[in-house]
């Protein structure tokens, strides 16, 4: 027995400070095979012993086999314990690296009117963005920088860094889209068609400076945030305080399995309007929507509230899949209070939207946004969506237009680099002409 106790005798006499860590795993790793080495030994004299002296000794050989395996089982559990725990430690205690990739993306588009009823309506092609940047992370720590230079001129894109308290916790702050609008949330490389809608561009705030917390487990999700409500590009010479916000989306899904997802969802937000550009001006809150070209960007719906003292909208959301078969829709009001005894404007949009997969897997749920994943590359998709905008309100004297629009889509997911997309747009503006296009897009994405 002694010589069992000799390898732990050894390992326990050689953890004394002095010796470098190094050092000390070999001499372990040594005296362990040393060990193994007289145990084979031990157990072969003992027997052999046993076969001279007695005749039961093919008995005896066997128990002693069997003693010293046990034993040598036991020895070699103890020691990969052990080592693991020791290769553990020296995990936990590396260091944390830095990762970092670039990143970039080019839009190459393309827009044909089919009835021309405005002279300076017009078809044409168009880069419409170009970005670059790069993302990283640093252990518990992710950013991103993501510039835009399309159309001659610099815009700040997504900017910020988060901190992950856990898994389905984190932390943002910089500039980035606030939690209102499921498709104005989304990248616009992810989105079903080229454009994210006429209701996302009436109502959905655009990118903003703030500080926002996003939640969730098997069931809910959530994210509230505050944010600014200006224009970081144009600070100078303004007169008053900045506007502000108060943003917040909650998500009820408990179905986001592949092909049977259920997404039921709210979100609302609170905004005080901009400071102005000149002394004595009132503030004001603008709403408006194109026909949704890249190659176009006249408003034929507009609302321009003067006097506006705070907004509230809210939104309501729905997205369902069921196998290669995915609907989406939202509603939102958004109501803006003024001065002086003016009546509010209050007006109200809504669209519905479904996909099917005529190539490729069933639809997927990506728990961490509370949005429909992106199809796999090799997919071909099929879409249709019917969006309708009212910014007439009779009772604040603001007749702002009413404008409906059908729009036809195809997506071809090529490469996870190359992704390809095809509409054609029916808008009709009320008092005013129908228009139909089509469209085309190239997206490049590394």
């Amino acid at each position: 027995m002694r010589l069992f106790n000799f390898y732990y005798i050894c390992r326990q006499n050689l953890s004394i400070n002095f010796i470098p860590q190094i050092s000390r795993v070999v001499i372990r790793r040594f005296l362990f095979f040393l060990t193994n080495i007289l145990v084979i030994c031990t157990f072969a004299s003992e027997n052999i012993v046993c076969a001279q002296t007695t005749v039961t000794s093919p008995k005896v050989m066997l128990d002693s086999a069997e003693y010293y395996l046990n034993r040598y089982k036991e020895l070699s559990g103890q020691h990969d314990a052990f080592y693991g725990t020791q290769r553990a430690r020296e995990e936990a205690v590396a260091p944390v690296k830095l990762v970092a990739k670039p990143r970039a993306r080019i839009y190459f588009d393309g827009a044909a009117f089919l009835n021309n009823h405005q002279n300076y309506i017009g078809s044409g092609t168009s880069i419409s963005d170009i970005r670059l940047g790069a993302s990283g992370t640093y252990g518990k720590f992710e950013g991103m920088i993501d510039l835009g230079f399309a159309k001659n001129a610099i815009s700040l894109k997504d900017v910020y860094i988060a901190y992950h308290f856990k898994e389905n916790s984190v932390v943002e702050l910089g500039h980035y889209p606030e939690p209102f609008g499921i498709d104005y949330m989304d990248s616009s490389s992810s989105v079903k068609f080229i454009d994210e809608g006429i209701v996302m561009q009436a109502f959905c705030p655009s990118r903003n400076l703030g500080l926002m917390y996003t939640g969730w487990n098997k069931v809910i999700w959530g994210a509230i945030g505050a944010f600014s409500d200006n224009d970081l590009s144009s600070r100078l010479n303004r007169f008053g305080n900045d506007g502000y916000a108060l943003t917040g989306r909650f998500v009820l899904n408990p179905f986001r399995t592949d092909g049977n997802i259920l997404h039921l969802g709210v979100a609302g937000t609170y905004r005080i309007p901009d400071s102005v550009k000149k002394e004595g001006e009132s503030r004001s809150v603008s709403y408006g929507t194109t026909l949704g070209s890249m190659i176009n960007s006249e408003e034929f719906v507009s609302a321009e509230v003067k006097d506006a003292k705070s907004t509230v909208k809210i939104a309501a959301e729905f997205i369902g899949a069921y196998q290669k078969v995915i609907f989406q829709g939202e509603y939102i009001h958004a109501a803006t209070q003024r001065h002086n005894n003016l009546s509010p404007f209050k007006s109200n949009g809504f669209y519905t939207q479904v996909a099917f997969l005529a190539i490729g897997s069933d639809y997927k749920y990506d728990e961490a946004v509370a949005r429909y994943a992106l199809p796999a590359p090799g997919s071909l998709e099929f879409a249709v969506r019917w969006a309708h905008v009212n910014l007439d309100c009779p009772e604040a004297a603001i007749m702002g237009g009413i404008q409906n629009q059908l729009t036809l889509g195809c997506n071809y997911y090529w490469k996870p680099f190359l992704r390809m997309r095809l509409n054609y747009d029916m808008a009709h503006v009320k008092g005013l002409n129908t228009f139909n296009y089509v469209s085309a897009r190239v997206m490049l994405l590394f």
